[in-house]
Parts: C-alpha cells; structure tokens; sequence
C-alpha cells in the first residue's frame, strides 16, 4: 500500500494504475461487428452507402470481424477478394474499435510513406472523427504534441503507427498487437534480402501470442509477385457458400465458373447452382440478398492443424444489391475480350484472382508452323481487320517497317514486314520509307485500305530520326522511345528538347514525342502469341495473333527474341524485372510490332465500344460500295469505246501493293508494284521475270549499276513506268538472295 501510495503522489500515477489494471482484465466481450454496428458512421466520401455502419448488408464480413476480435482465438486472417464488397469498411472498422476498446499497440503497413499518409488523411481520420466513441480519444488537429499525427495517432491505453512496406528499419522499429497489411500486393517484393514487408513484421508480433491479430486484405495483382495469394494459400481456404435458392440441397458459390449470361445481353446476367444435377439460374434481383444472408465460411482445406491461418477468397460477384450488379460484371467480361490491361483489370478486381502472364517465350518454330497454316499470304488482308498501323524499326544500315492490322476483341495479323536497305544517314534511305507508308492494300470487302498511323523509333538516333518525323503529317506519323520500365504505361506524351545557343535545354519547340511501355506490349503479345490457333470452323480466340503463310522462320524468332527475367539491382541490392535479347538475337520484328500496337493504342482501339466498331465497319463498307460503284462508271465508259481492258483497283487508286502470288487480270511480262523498293527473287510466280516495276524517279538502297534500261511501256494503273533487273544488281554486287522480308 505504501508504494501504490507513493505513486499517488505524481501527476499521471493514476492513468498508470487504470491501464495496469485495464491490462490484468478480460479481453472485451463486445465483438467487432457489434461495436461497429453501434458505433461507426459512414460518409458518402468513403463508402458507397453513408450512414451507420450495418452488417446485414454484407454478412460474409460477420465471421472475418469476429476473428479480429479480442475474444477470438484466431490470429491470422487472409481476405484475398475482388472489387465493391466492403472489406476496406471492416478493416477501418477494426482498427477504431482498437482505438476505442482494444487498445496496444497498432501497425497498418502500406506500400508506400504516401499511400499511408493517403489512407490516414482521406480515409481513416474522417472516420474516426465521425465516430463519438474515437473522436473522444483522439481529438483532431492537435499535432505531434497531442499525439494526433498523420502517422501516428497516440490515445489511452495505445498507440496506431502507419508505415510504408518500402524500407526495413520502420517496420522492425516497433512491436505490435494488432498489425493491418492494406494491398500487400503493391508491396516490394524483397526488402534487402529480408522478403517482403509482411515476412518481416509478422516475425514482430510473436510476443503477443494469441492475443496478436492480423489481418491482410488486398485485392490481387500479379501472380509472379504476389503477397496474397501464397498467404491465403497457406490458410485453410474458405469459401462462402449459400443454400440454392431451388431447394436442392447444395450449398452453392458465386464465382466465375457458375456466371452466365447472353452475349449482348448483360441484362440476362445470372449464376447457376453448382449442384450439376440441379444446375437452375440464381437470378440477383430475386433471391442474391436472402441468399448472403443464409450463408456461411466452409473451409477447402479440412482437419487443417491449429494455428493455420484463416483465408478467406470473396470475388465481386458477392457485391451486395444495389452496388456492382452482375449486369455491370457481364458489361466488364464482354469489354475485356481481347483486350489485355481490361482482361488483367477483371481478372483482379472482378474475380479477384492473380493475374498469370505467360512470361514464357513462345516457341518460334511453333509460330511458324502455325504460320504456315495460315490462309492468308502476306499483303493480304483478312476480311475481319478494320485499320491498319505501322512500326519503323531504325537500324544502322536498314530501316525496318512492320505493317499491322488490327480488329475486333484484341485481334490483330501481321500484314507485311520489310527491309530497306540504306545508310540510317542517307536521305533516299528514308524517301523510300516515306514511300513505302504510302502503300494501299485491298480489302476483301473491296475497300482499299492506308496505314492510319505510324510510330518511328527514335531511340538510339534521335538527331536522324526527329527532323525526318518533324517534316511529316503529326496526324500520322510520330515519334516514339520504349521505357526502360517494364510497368510503364503503354502510351505516355513527352516533349522533345533542344539545345539553344546560349547551351541551355529547352522545350519551345514544342514538338511531341511519345514513350511506350514495351514491356507492357511485350507481355500483351506474347500472352496472345501463347493462344492456340482456331481449328477448322472455330472462330479465333479474343487476342488471337495472327500471321502470313509466307512469313519466316527468321522474322518468328524476331518476333520472341527477348525474355522476362529478374536480376538483382546492383545500387538497391533489390530484385528487378527486366526484358533482355536472347544472346545472338534481333529484335526489329518485336519492336515493330509492338510500335505498330502502340499506333492503335493512339487510334483508341482497345477502349473501342460495340458503337465505335460499327462505325469502323459501316465507313469501311460505304468506302467498297464507292469505290465498286467508281469501277463500274469506267468499265462502262471503257466499253463504249471499245476497251475490253478489265478495271481494277489500280485503275482508280495509286500505291497499291498485292500479294506475292497475285496475278493482274491482264496478263503482263512482270507482277508490277507501284511503290516497291525491291522484292525478293522468289516473289514472281514461275515462269515470269523478277525485274519489279518502280515509279518514276525512285531508287534502291543498293547502287543502280547494273541496271537494264529497258523501253518505258505501260505499267499498273496505265502509268509509264522502268523495270530494274536485280538479279543483274545483286550477282555484281556479290550479294545472294535476299531475306525472305527484305524490300
């Protein structure tokens, strides 16, 4: 008595005695949900419905906030989850009822400094502000003397740290009770050889026991690095499961596999009961909010040992009524076909499942032989390809160019690839590219198509590539450089530089380039590149690659010529993904194609609605209505005077370029291409000659010595035009036959 007596004697002895006391007492009877039932008040700013926190609306959380209670003996709880169903609620929910009844010591990891000062202000403050029983502790705006910061909040009988998953020392520098991961998956994924944030604070809360609590709740990302998906792989993995609403028996779930609905039709959304022998639609409107309220957590994994984790998995389809409706979810699925970034968004906030890249390098010979299959030669257009893009690759002595077209759900064919050969210095090497992007293709609808867009890399030449962009149309060909990151945005505006006399850097200029996230596209295509080829009758598969029968097995091995790997950061010491060239390979096909992408990107094409594809379709059929209907007039006018010549596109259109194999309907001596720089040797079908015709005034990459001059006589489209032997130029230059994409 004499001590406690002393102890009376200073200032603050008795809040002492009172948490003593408080310490040596029964953990709170009240659980979480009950707390916050009474207590928590929601604001429009923060959740979907304001007002008082209510767990009938999402009764699947009951069980999750009950183990987050003092009285339960859980320790451990894992919610990997989609989009719209609450959890981000119940989380704040748990960490006031700390603050208010709880008490200890208390840790949210985020991934960033910045994402916790975010959550803090935006979302955590208001609402323990607009909570009576937390306002009272923790009293707003009185700063680091009050013990009421952004990231530290000080009351009674405990302490709330919030700390950034970027750096070890802040994450060792203090025990906790309660610890709350938010979005694990955007942490970093090894923190100086340590693991990731959420390995090096569960070791920190050991001293706690069975009174400790964690609780980790993300959305997730990446399957490559997630956090989520091994720790709720590691629980007992439970699933939420209803009574069919038909009565037959079965516990049933909401997920992916159980979702129907009618192509176009998002309203006819609906599941269908797990149980195959009943197998009835679950319609939302009528049964979904009895049903939540009848379900329960039944664990996969059975007799799991004590102390395993709780894991619990909840995709958006639980979203209660009135929130994301499974029409809005068969809008997503319908949008995302083909489509690579709306594929991953549904995949993680929809079903909320890690997404799985094929990182893998596709097998090049495989692509070839799938190639070889194809109907469709190069030049060529199948009927379903709506626009088309372009990527110039700038190399030393070449200049590359890939010609890509592009269609419905994420669907895109390789249309021609080829080389100029030609000094990157050397002005007619890029005359004859400017030529070549005026080629024209033919459409089977009869339309005759134009690049719509073209992307120049300017990269590693920018002082040869810049002035060449700068004399063209901005609308139609651009200036690109890839990022070095390899989660960059696809497509992002920069400003070239120049450098003033007076030595300064400036942007007056204002010309335009763009960066792209190539390694985004590089993921993109050779996910798409990993789809099987259709068989006989099968539509292609949304994403589906496709390629010419006459493309090489040199240009395949192009195409896949880098793979994803790690490598340690040697600065950091941290694990970095990075895409690197297969030791001995080039890469100008993969980098045309993904510049060609990225043209389409800028076109819109990926966030193409169904109204925006019927346009595309209806412009391109009133084009070959007009254009047949222009055929007609001089096939009529040729017949009144007798000219039996037949008409064709040529007739009317200038630059088009045919396949290999076409053969005009007026038989000539040679195939010939207005606009070509060169073909290769094999391109003339049998028993006709090489020599290819030129337009006036345009030369080759290669010296004309060794030209034959022979009389001008009538060419495609009735104009007068020279034929080039390049067999003659080739065998005096010492040069064999070119490659198979060479021009």
């Amino acid at each position: 008595m004499t001590a406690v007596a002393k102890l009376e004697r200073f200032p603050g002895s008795q809040d002492i005695l009172d948490a003593w006391f408080k310490g040596m007492g029964l953990d709170p009877a009240e659980l979480v949900w009950e707390w916050a039932n009474r207590n928590v008040v929601l604001t429009s700013e923060m959740a979907a419905e304001a007002g008082r926190y209510d767990i009938s609306r999402t009764p699947y959380l009951r069980e999750i906030l009950t183990n987050l209670s003092p009285s339960s003996p859980v320790v451990t709880t894992i919610l990997m989850k989609g989009s719209q169903i609450g959890a981000s609620q119940a989380g704040l929910a748990f960490l006031l009822y700390m603050i208010a009844v709880g008490g200890g010591p208390c840790l949210v990891v985020c991934p960033t400094v910045g994402a916790a000062e975010l959550y803090s202000k935006q979302r955590l403050e208001p609402l323990i502000q607009n909570c009576e029983a937390t306002k009272e502790k923790l009293p707003s705006n009185k700063g680091a003397a009050g013990g009421n910061t952004i990231l530290l909040k000080v009351f009674p009988g405990g302490i709330l740290r919030l700390v950034g998953a970027g750096a070890v020392n802040p994450l060792k520098s203090m025990p906790a009770k309660v610890v709350v991961f938010e979005e694990p998956d955007e942490f970093e994924p090894d923190l100086e050889g340590q693991g990731n944030a959420t390995k090096i604070v569960i070791r920190r809360i050991k001293t706690f026991g069975r009174r400790a609590k964690v609780f980790a709740n993300c959305t997730p990302a990446m399957q490559s690095r997630s956090v989520i998906a091994p720790l709720y792989l590691s629980g007992d993995q439970r699933e939420y499961r209803m009574p069919c609403p038909h009565g037959c028996g079965h516990m049933t779930v909401f997920n992916k596999e159980l979702f129907r609905f009618e192509k176009g039709r998002p309203e006819t959304a609906h599941m269908v009961c797990e149980n195959v022998k009943c197998g009835l639609p679950i319609e939302e409107a009528i049964t979904k909010t009895e049903m939540l309220a009848a379900g329960e957590w039944i664990p996969k994994v059975k007799d799991a040992k004590p102390g395993t984790p709780r894991s619990y998995y909840l995709p958006a389809l639980y979203s209660p009524e009135g929130w994301e409706s499974w029409a809005d979810i068969a809008r997503d699925v319908e949008a995302a076909e083909g489509n690579y970034e709306a594929s991953k968004t549904l995949w993680n906030q929809t079903w909320g499942l890690p997404w799985q890249d094929t990182t893998d390098r596709p097998d090049h010979e495989l692509l070839y032989q799938r190639a070889s299959a194809s109907p469709y030669a190069m030049r060529e257009i199948p009927p379903w390809v709506l626009f088309l893009c372009a990527g110039i690759d700038v190399g030393q002595d070449h200049i590359e160019i890939g010609v890509w077209g592009y269609g419905r759900k994420g669907r895109r064919h390789l249309v021609e690839h080829v080389r100029i050969r030609g000094s990157k210095s050397d002005p007619e090497t890029w005359d004859q590219a400017e030529t070549f992007l005026q080629r024209r293709y033919v459409h089977p609808l009869g339309a005759v198509l134009q690049l719509r867009r073209s992307a120049a890399d300017r990269g590693k030449w920018p002082e040869v590539v810049i002035p060449w962009v700068r004399k063209q149309d901005p609308e139609f060909i651009v200036a690109i450089r890839g990022s070095p990151k390899v989660d960059a945005l696809i497509l992002q505006q920069s400003f070239w530089r120049e450098k003033t006399d007076d030595g300064r850097w400036t942007r007056d200029g204002g010309f335009i380039t763009w960066v792209l996230g190539v390694g985004m596209l590089k993921l993109e295509l050779y996910n798409y590149l990993a789809l099987p080829a259709p068989r006989e009758g099968e539509e292609m598969a949304p994403g589906y690659v496709s390629l010419p029968n006459d493309v090489t097995l040199d240009w395949c091995e192009q195409l896949v010529s880098e793979e994803y790997t790690t490598h340690k950061n040697k600065r950091t010491n941290k694990a970095v993904a990075v895409w690197q060239t297969v030791k001995g390979g080039r890469g100008e096909a993969l980098d045309c194609a993904n510049y060609a992408r990225a043209m389409a990107e800028m076109v819109g094409w990926s966030h193409w609605s169904e109204a925006d594809f019927v346009r595309e379709e209806a412009a391109l059929q009133a084009h070959a209505d007009e254009l047949k209907l222009e055929m007609t007039k001089l096939r009529t006018r040729r017949l009144a005077k007798g000219d039996l010549r037949p008409v064709t596109e040529e007739d009317l259109v200038s630059n088009i370029v045919r396949p290999a194999s076409y053969v005009p309907p007026a038989a000539a001596e040679a195939i010939l291409v207005p606009g070509v720089v060169a073909v290769r040797e094999d391109a003339a079908p049998a028993g006709r000659s090489s020599a290819v015709a030129l337009p006036k005034g345009l030369r080759t990459s290669m010296a004309m010595e060794g030209a034959v001059e022979r009389p001008a006589e009538v060419g495609v489209a009735g104009k007068a035009s020279q034929k080039v032997d390049f067999r003659g130029i080739m065998r005096k230059s010492g040069m064999g036959r070119s490659r198979a994409h060479d021009e």
